[in-house]
Order: C-alpha cells, then structure tokens, then sequence
C-alpha cells in the first residue's frame, strides 16, 4: 500500500513540476513580451502633434519626416542665421506626454541666439509612425543623430536630453558618429527602475512596467561610457525626476563635465513661462565651448 501511494505522489509530483515548468516557459515567451508591449505603449505614446510650429513665432523652419527603419520620424528644423565661421546646431530629445509642438517655442529661443535645432517625434509620437517602444526610440535616435549631422554638416553639433529624451540619447551616444561636441543633460531620471520607485509623476501602468522590465535606459550606467563634454542641469524642486538622480548622473560621468543647479524650477520649465531661466546655462554651455572642434574633423 505504502508503495502505491509514493508511487501516486512521485506521479503527482512530476505532473505538477512539468506542468510548472511549461507556464513559466509560456509566461516568457507569450505573456510576459505581451504585457511589457502594452506597457510600454501606454508610457510611451503621446497624443497627434498640436498647432504650434516654429513659424507661430514668426521664424523660418522646415517640417521634414525621418526615415528610421521602415517608421518616419515628424520633425522641425531651423536653421538660424549666424556670422561664426562654425555656426552651432543643437538636436533635441523630448520628454513623454510631448510633442515637437511643445518645442516650437524653445527653437525661436535659440534661433534668437543663432543657434540652429532640430526637434523630432518619436516612434509613436505626435503624428510620427507607430509604435513606440524602448527598442523602436533606441533606434529613432540613431536615425535623428543621422540625419542631423547630414543637415548641419558644417556645424558644431550638440544634443541635449529633456526628462525621457536621455534615455534613448545616453543608450544611443556611442553610435553617434561623428560625436557631437557637447551634450547636455536635462531633468534626467537615473533609471527606469527609479523612476518607478521615486517619482511623484510615475503612473499605475509605470509602476508595473518598471517592476517587469530588465535593467534597460539606465542613464548612470550609460553615462560612463561617455567621454564628451556634458552639461547636467537638474531643478531643486523637480517632483517629476527629484534632484538626486541628476545628481548621481554627474557623480558618475567623466571629465569635462558642468552640473547646474536650478532653483525653484518645475519639471517642464524648459518649454514653459520659466524656459529662459532654464535654457540660459544651456546657451552658455554652447556657446562656451570656444575650444572644442568641429566635430568633422575629429
């Protein structure tokens, strides 16, 4: 009797181990890649791009789609008129819950300041293709950078990140080729994983997806490959991305490097009633960098 029952629960307890062993194998390759692609669409998209451009402020741009695999990108340029022998251009990397739009404001700043920009949608954003996910803006990066040093081909090239936008700009710089010349460092989170403990802002879906995903967009890890000059800027009152995380994005960054101190500031000061005190250090970092050559001819 003792024997047909080891035997019944040996058999019971085989069936249960395999069984076990089959969801977890199915979670992985089904659910799990499900679950964090809806996920990410949820943080991730953005809705259609608004009315505003860089001519509702009364200076000349050019609306240009960028090709990034086979999705295109919706982007604004300006080019600003300067009498440097090398002019300076500065890429911008958005933040979630925006659109180029929300930056039209922002390239008549620094078109009054000669400095020529180009903004662009991510994958999933405002009017560009869908969708977005970490892979798919890791790429749209790549393909920005591309097409911008092609278009200021004779200028000094800089990139600046705003909140999200680092984390494709960081996880990407080492495929910026040529390097830009300077790259800044706005309201940065220190990772995703952070992001969905400290944040005052992070959204049930955030949370979870934090929670679920491997160790991807960790800014203080990809900041230390990096070796050009940066400018790290970061508000004293950011309740978005609190001060620390930029503060630790700089603790680990390589020479040359600059942090700025905001007081006071909101998290979206840059494209609000508060973006000239926000983009001053960033119009001295540029213009600053007297030294540094034209990155092609490095």
């Amino acid at each position: 009797m003792m024997n047909i029952f080891l035997r019944w629960f040996k058999f019971r307890w085989v069936k249960a181990a395999i069984t076990f062993t089959i969801l977890i194998v199915f979670s992985y390759a089904f659910v799990l890649p499900w679950l964090s692609h809806y996920l990410q669409s949820k943080f991730l998209s953005t809705a259609p791009n608004g009315v505003e451009t860089p001519a509702t402020y009364g200076i000349p741009f050019e609306r240009v789609n960028i090709l990034s695999n086979n999705r295109y990108l919706d982007s604004y340029v300006v080019n600003a008129p300067s009498k440097k022998q090398i002019p300076e251009a500065l890429l911008i990397f958005h933040g979630a819950e925006e659109t180029i739009s929300n930056w039209a404001k922002c390239q008549k700043l620094l078109y009054d300041h000669n400095i020529s920009s180009l903004v662009f949608d991510y994958s999933g954003f405002g009017n560009s293709t869908h969708d977005a996910s970490i892979k798919n803006l890791n790429q749209d990066a790549i393909a920005a950078y591309s097409y911008f040093i092609s278009k200021f081909k004779n200028s000094k090239v800089y990139v600046l990140g705003f909140s999200l936008g680092n984390a494709p700009m960081l996880a990407s710089i080492e495929s910026f080729k040529p390097a830009p010349s300077g790259m800044i460092i706005g309201s940065a989170f220190s990772s995703l994983k952070d992001l969905g403990k400290y944040s005052g802002k992070s959204t049930s879906y955030f949370k979870i997806f934090a929670k679920l995903i491997p160790d991807v967009w960790n800014n203080t890890k990809a900041i230390k490959v990096n070796h050009i000059p940066i400018l790290v800027l970061h508000s004293d009152s950011d309740a978005s991305n609190p001060l620390f995380m930029g503060q630790e994005i700089y603790a680990l960054a390589n020479e040359p490097k600059q942090f700025e101190l905001l007081h006071g500031l909101k998290h979206n000061a840059p494209i609000s009633d508060s973006s000239q005190t926000w983009w001053n250090p960033v119009i001295r970092f540029i213009e600053g960098n007297k030294n540094i050559m034209n990155p092609q001819d490095q």
